[in-house]
């Protein structure tokens, strides 16, 4: 066997019966077949991983959307000047297109409102108890949200409970439910 180098290629001289033979140096076709069956192998974990990870932001994005929720509950609640607090139902909280009374004081009576959520978090309207308990398809999340007044001398607490569930449009037993707690205080002139 002999080496030759033409054009910076390695040429193969063989001789088998009594001829002389030159090729290339290359892979086999089991080089390539064995190079083909890892890469698959690799793409296909790969690939496995992305439902995963797609079913991961999804949630992750869920909790985000309701802790923001939330929060606008909580910055109504907390603009309340009198027993009342508005909550907004549908439009712009600056526009003060829509909104419910939500009670914050008196008697130890609990007061509940549930209104319904798009997808990016904007209040679209409330919620029927028919409706919470068996899906609500035009929004994406439904907040609970439930009130108990306690007058403790001149000061009243408010024990506030947000509950927003997610997706809207399944039945009550199948939805996701984060719970967020506060407690809030109104002083009154008696």
């Amino acid at each position: 066997m002999k080496f030759l180098k033409l054009r910076n290629q390695v040429l193969l001289r063989t001789y088998s019966r009594g001829l002389l033979y030159t090729r290339r140096a290359a892979f086999t076709l089991i080089e390539v077949v064995t190079a083909i069956g890892v890469l698959t192998f690799v793409l296909v974990s790969i690939l496995s991983l992305l439902p995963i990870a797609l079913g991961s932001a999804a949630h992750y994005q869920d909790e985000i959307r309701t802790a923001l929720i939330a929060q606008m509950v909580f910055a109504d609640i907390e603009r309340a000047t009198s027993q009342e607090a508005h909550i907004y139902t549908s439009g712009d909280a600056d526009q003060k297109s829509s909104y419910v009374a939500l009670t914050l004081s008196g008697n130890s009576e609990t007061d509940s409102l549930v209104i319904g959520y798009d997808h990016m978090g904007n209040p679209i309207g409330t919620v029927d108890q028919k409706e919470y308990f068996q899906g609500y398809p035009k929004a994406r999340y439904l907040a609970k949200i439930q009130t108990r007044s306690r007058e403790i001398g001149k000061v009243g607490l408010c024990h506030i409970t947000v509950m927003i569930q997610a997706p809207a449009s399944a039945p009550y037993e199948n939805r996701t439910e984060y719970r967020f707690v506060t407690l809030s205080n109104q002083v009154h002139e008696k």
